[in-house]
């Protein structure tokens, strides 16, 4: 361990960096989240690294994080500019790696229109009941093929594939009015949108992890020729590159023609194309308006599909491995939705979101799932602007500053034995399980999608799946 002193304040604790690489070998990968938790452990509130010249701030404490993120959010707002992911690969106008300013307010307030507020997404709670309902009989008939074939399912029919599927269907209704053929996969084919978004998803999780590409800690790289040895990268972000256009314009153009010939379904795109051009004089959309819709649309299915998508799969994995949980939550399910006809017959129903409110255990499973695997471990990268001093710690001005969601999560002194996957924790009406639930929503609010962002969608349509299942 050691200090050092930036300025009137010593830097925060961190392990002890080596000369010019600072601390790079000591970055957790793999599963980092792991690796920040047992920085949290040894070094406290906050925990600074140093890889080359970048100075790393991980916020251990929920406080500070509180502090730094929401009340001093005009100095935090920057994000980390990746040479790589944001502009090698071109996703420098996507909301995750926007600046705060003018486009970036003009996204979120756009945005917001349909994903902001549970009441703004209820409007789509019919899509989504259609949508998880076709993923339910996908998964039956699955089921049915292995048993009548007695064979494996293979990796086209897994259950992460349909979780892919069911959740990509939802946010390309949603936002382009897209509908995707419910029988496609039946056929053994995959719908090409739902394949290229998926691809584009895949890539920028990769490339706008800050310090995954060497070019992001030595920006000089950049111009290095791609048939240099050591120079794949620049091939890797051309090969991206192509994808992020095709993913940006293939939907859009999508959306242009069903204007065009009258059969455009009501979506984010076609609402805000007809919003633009009521306006406009010429009865055309700008540059700047295009721009604006074409990046925004993107942003809300790579920012959503990937947390929902986490999300469902790590509801699964918690009631298969904890087949108490899912028959206390079936039991409470079928004391809601199955009645007894007038001949005294027992009638099954699948629940709705207007169930919800009586669901309290699955309400509290979900809380449960979020807390015990949280979607975005390490939340989004901020930077300041400035100097920042905070308990006597100094951070650097231009330092990436990450969010320890999952020390939060998992902090013994709010959660009894966090490692334990307990729904029961946020049930009842006691203040504490009042209290928590409230802290953790918060959690959720303000660092794991670090507001009203993309990942949002996940937050509030959080129970699409789980209620069903």
């Amino acid at each position: 361990m050691r200090l050092q002193h930036h300025g009137r304040c010593p830097l925060p604790p961190g392990p002890t960096p080596l000369p010019f690489i600072g601390n790079l070998f000591d970055i957790p990968t793999g599963r980092s989240w792991l690796g920040w938790l047992s920085h949290a452990k040894r070094y406290g509130a906050l925990t600074y690294l140093r890889m080359f010249d970048t100075h790393i701030i991980a916020l251990n404490d929920p406080q500070a994080a509180v502090e730094l993120f929401e009340k001093r959010s005009a100095v935090f707002s920057e994000r980390p500019q990746l040479v790589f992911g944001g502009e090698m690969c071109g996703w420098k106008d996507t909301l995750a790696l926007l600046n705060y300013g003018a486009k970036f307010r003009m996204y979120r307030k756009e945005l917001h229109q349909i994903l902001g507020t549970p009441i703004a997404i209820s409007k789509f709670h019919r899509l989504i009941e259609t949508e998880t309902r076709r993923f339910l009989v996908r998964i039956v008939n699955d089921y049915n093929t292995v048993q009548d074939n007695n064979r494996n399912v293979d990796e086209n029919r897994s259950i992460l594939k349909h979780i892919q599927t069911s959740v990509g269907a939802i946010i390309l209704r949603i936002v382009y009015g897209y509908t995707l053929d419910p029988n496609i996969e039946k056929h053994g084919r995959h719908d090409p949108l739902i394949a290229l978004a998926e691809r584009g998803v895949g890539q920028i999780s990769m490339a706008a992890q800050p310090g995954a590409f060497l070019v992001d800690l030595l920006p000089i790289l950049r111009h290095i020729p791609a048939w240099f040895p050591g120079a794949k990268f620049q091939q890797t972000a051309q090969h991206f590159r192509e994808t992020v256009m095709e993913l940006v314009e293939k939907p859009y153009i999508f959306v242009q023609n069903q204007i065009a010939t009258g059969s455009a379904d009501p979506s984010y795109v076609s609402e805000l194309v007809s919003k633009y051009i009521s306006v406009n004089a010429s009865g055309l959309l700008t540059p700047e308006q295009e721009q604006l819709i074409k990046w925004s649309a993107s942003s809300l299915y790579t920012g959503g599909a990937d947390t929902t998508t986490s999300a469902i799969q790590s509801f699964f994995l918690a009631v298969i491995t904890h087949p108490h949980v899912s028959r206390r939550a079936q039991a409470e399910i079928d004391a809601v939705c199955v009645t007894e006809n007038g001949d005294g017959v027992k009638v099954a129903r699948l629940p709705t979101f207007r169930d919800r409110e009586k669901l309290f255990y699955v309400n509290a499973l979900v809380y449960e799932v979020l807390r015990w695997a949280p979607v975005a471990p390490m939340g989004i990268p901020h930077v300041n602007s400035e100097d920042v001093e905070w308990e006597g710690w100094k951070i650097p001005k231009g330092s990436l500053v990450l969010a320890n969601i999952w020390a939060y999560s998992h902090d013994e002194n709010v959660y009894e034995r966090p490692a334990e996957f307990r729904p029961e924790r946020f049930l009842g009406t006691t203040q504490s399980s009042s209290t928590l639930s409230s802290q953790h929503e918060n959690l959720l609010d303000h660092f794991s999608n670090a507001g009203m962002t993309p990942g949002s969608f996940s937050r509030h349509s959080r129970d699409l799946d789980p209620n069903e299942t």
